[in-house]
């Protein structure tokens, strides 16, 4: 997977009943139900890879490996919120996988909890197809930022700010919402002017996202 240095090695079964004080009851079902295994892999710090870091001190990688393929970005931000470093989620079943990776602060009244900004997440995917790859230079913050932008489908030479980064993906979601509802209604419409005034709506939409991305 992620080619990194041997010193950031951690490889550290992490026991699911861990996160169980922060679960409520359908979390602590769904831990048992669904999750096989949860392993540390990585620990990239000024310690084990010689970066330094502001808003990322830390960048932990976790394996979450499933008894049944589901996404589980509920039990994702339990496991966040309760552990103050970032985190990189390589979900796994069998031969496919997704990531996932959230930017956090900590909680400004309780040190030990996360208050999750944005959470970047890609699709299902073979492992055979794996692509991804963690820059490391320049500072921590530079790696954490730098990755969530390869998954959010935005890549652009400006730096790598995580405010800017979530405001794009906020307004990429809304947009593709928005076109998914518009689609919907204009399959649904019998009204030759409404269907009309639909594709144009539609139309616009999709510049509006295409300019985003561009």
């Amino acid at each position: 997977m992620f080619r990194l240095p041997s010193s950031s090695l951690v490889n550290k079964v992490i026991p699911k009943n861990a996160f169980e004080t922060f679960a409520n009851p359908t979390e602590k079902r769904q831990l048992t139900a669904v999750v096989a295994k949860i392993t540390w892999l990585h620990k990239l710090s000024p310690n084990t890879i010689n970066l330094e870091g502001d808003a990322v001190q830390e960048l932990q990688i976790f394996q979450v490996e499933l008894k049944k393929k589901q996404d589980i970005n509920g039990l994702l931000k339990l496991i966040d919120k309760s552990i103050p470093y970032h985190i990189i989620f390589i979900i796994q079943f069998e031969h496919e996988y997704y990531l996932s990776v959230s930017a956090k602060h900590l909680h400004p009244t309780n040190p030990n909890n996360a208050v999750i900004d944005w959470t970047f997440t890609t699709e299902w995917k073979a492992i055979e197809l794996w692509e991804h790859k963690l820059e490391l230079r320049l500072n921590l913050d530079h790696v954490f930022n730098t990755f969530c932008e390869s998954i959010s489908g935005r890549n652009t030479s400006e730096k790598k700010v995580i405010g800017d980064l979530i405001e794009y993906s906020k307004k990429r979601k809304e947009l593709e919402h928005k076109i998914a509802q518009t689609k919907s209604a204009i399959d649904k419409t019998t009204q030759f002017n409404q269907k009309v005034n639909l594709n144009l709506e539609l139309q616009r939409l999709r510049n509006e996202l295409l300019k985003l991305i561009e």
